[in-house]
């Protein structure tokens, strides 16, 4: 196979991958497989998404210390193969992290 040494990304591999999901009656397979979009990102578009983030994040520290009401802090770039969901901090996770907030001994 001509594409197997390219990057899961570039443009010939997709094509490849998208035609090999064909189906005998010209329908496309559904699946990720079958999507461009979900493709692997390359190594510059994962650090791209990790500056974006940076930049936005301090983009909000600042903006949350210049104010009275800080806002809820921006959302990473959706990156392929990931899902994250916002949960908030229980109680006990936050004792974890911080000494401070740990029972003291009787």
């Amino acid at each position: 196979m001509y594409a197997e040494h390219l990057p899961p990304e570039s443009a010939t591999a997709t094509a490849v991958r998208n035609a090999a999901d064909e189906l005998p009656d010209g329908q496309r397979a559904a699946g990720p497989r079958a999507d461009p979009g979900a493709a692997a990102w390359s190594q510059a578009e994962m650090l791209l998404a990790a500056l974006v983030d940076e930049l936005r994040g301090l983009r909000h520290d600042y903006a949350s210390v210049n104010s009275d009401k800080p806002g809820r802090p921006p959302d990473p770039v959706p990156r392929p193969g990931t899902v994250r969901k916002r949960r908030p901090m229980t109680v006990a996770q936050a004792a974890q992290l911080d000494p401070r907030l740990r029972g003291r001994p009787a």
